[in-house]
């Protein structure tokens, strides 16, 4: 229980499923209250039964350890809810996304763990495969498909071979993406209905907190947490969107002393790149931008000076329809040093990141604004801090 999440989980474990160690089948209740952006409230009570089946040996045997791979075969269903958005939330999207919603259907999630030491790993490498299907057969009121897959590898050199007195390369990629089916479809940023229509009664959204968010010291540190992809442009705060590529690279340098701190000190340095993006096809074209298209014909809109709105002449159509369409479309990067801790739980961590090209937004705009109703542009900051407990990865 904390001030931003509240969770709870009981859950019921057969460890030997017809007396054999490779299956273990497992009955859980989860409930979930958290402020995952500023933008709202995620609320989520899931009920799962889940087989988890070991590939290779189980570790039973004398002188093994447990097989590297695991697939588990799980039936989801579960009642998530948006609430307590920010005030200047797009009016007209808070219906859409504040209706409790029921999603349910069959999942996976595959394993394959070949690292030397999960907390500090210095070779093999770690994947994680993970799928779901919504679907109204389960009862489901958003029919969508998702995939989730990840990516680790390390590489230890230098040091003359030596543990502890050498350098780490790590990396590590994740995509994600999302297929809405039937009718369940996807909207860009502020947009109510496709096209030119003012009521939807038969589509149906991906609900808001089954989104992909991404930003934060265990993904992209170039943003704040959850900050990346999409935004509304009423309130400027991130909506998420159905496609998601991170890809990070750190090098971590061997332990070193420090004057009156002692021992267990390290540095690392890396490079984030990725984004959110509203749709699979928006990221296939934003993996070739390195900036927003465009964004300074908005910046350069209008002005705050003095508590007053001052104007400035530019394409002001065009401007809404960049952002609304195409306008967080690109690839962000972000460059930093770290600072590790060794504790006996995994290192304690500070990480500092510089983001290359913060992202753009509007913040006030809404359907009936309009040239003499001036929004106010601003942008992200480029120093972003965090402090966490083990690696990003």
């Amino acid at each position: 229980m904390g001030r931003l999440q509240q969770r709870g989980l009981v859950s019921y474990a057969i460890p030997k499923l017809f007396d054999n160690d490779k299956f273990k089948l497992t009955y859980t209740i989860f409930y979930d209250n958290s402020l995952d952006v500023a933008t709202f409230t995620s609320q989520r009570l899931e009920g799962k039964i889940s087989l988890r089946q070991q590939i290779g040996n189980s570790g039973s045997e004398p002188g093994t350890r447990p097989g590297p791979s695991s697939i588990t075969y799980r039936i989801d269903f579960r009642r998530v809810k948006a609430s307590n958005f920010a005030n200047d939330f797009s009016p007209n999207l808070v219906p859409l996304y504040s209706q409790p919603a029921r999603v349910g259907g069959p999942g996976f999630t595959y394993i394959r763990d070949k690292r030397d030491n999960p907390l500090e790993s210095t070779k093999g490498n770690y994947t994680t495969l993970d799928g779901f299907a919504s679907s109204a057969y389960f009862g489901s009121q958003a029919d969508f498909g998702r995939i989730l897959t990840q990516y680790s590898s390390y590489y230890a050199f230098g040091g003359k071979g030596r543990a502890n007195h050498q350098y780490v390369f790590a990396r590590s990629t994740t995509l994600g993406l999302e297929q809405p089916v039937r009718n369940t479809i996807v909207l860009p940023p502020g947009q109510v209905c496709p096209g030119a229509e003012t009521s939807c009664p038969e589509i149906s959204l991906i609900p808001l907190p089954e989104l992909f968010f991404s930003g934060g010291g265990n993904s992209h540190r170039g943003f704040g947490l959850n900050q990346a992809g999409p935004r509304d442009p009423s309130s400027g705060f991130p909506v998420g969107g159905t496609a998601l590529f991170v890809n990070n690279f750190e090098l971590r340098f061997p332990p070193v002393t420090l004057p009156y701190l002692g021992e267990g000190f390290g540095f690392a340095i890396f490079d984030d790149m990725g984004n959110v993006f509203t749709a699979a096809h928006d990221m296939l074209k934003g993996l070739l931008r390195w900036h927003q298209p465009n964004p300074a014909q908005c910046l350069q809109f209008t002005t705050v000076q003095a508590g007053s709105v001052v104007t400035v002449p530019g394409p002001y159509n065009s401007c809404v329809s960049s952002f609304n369409n195409s306008g967080y479309d690109y690839t962000s990067h972000a460059l930093g040093v770290g600072l590790r801790y060794k504790t006996p739980i995994g290192p304690l961590r500070f990480d500092f990141g510089y983001n290359l090209n913060p992202t753009a937004y509007l913040s006030g705009y809404t359907s009936s604004t309009s040239p003499t109703t001036p929004f106010v542009p601003q942008r992200l900051r480029h120093f972003n801090l965090f402090f966490s407990i083990g690696q990003p990865f």
